[in-house]
């Protein structure tokens, strides 16, 4: 199972998704205008999204450290 930490906001006419992958290292942010049924589903979006990535990372992926 994936860890993700997610934030939620609704605005006028938008929302937007912050998520977070600790153990990945990825940080997604994502915003939609209502055209979409809520912020639930831009939520499942941004996590078929990363999973995508995560699954499948991109060859020679740099990732920083601090």
């Amino acid at each position: 199972m994936l860890a993700a930490y997610h934030h939620n906001g609704v605005a006028m006419g938008s929302f937007s998704v912050f998520v977070v992958f600790p153990e990945q290292a990825i940080v997604v942010s994502a915003m939609a205008n209502k055209s979409v049924e809520g912020v639930g589903e831009l939520k499942n979006i941004v996590d078929k999204i990363t999973t995508a990535f995560i699954k499948n990372p991109i060859p020679n992926q740099q990732v920083l450290e601090e």
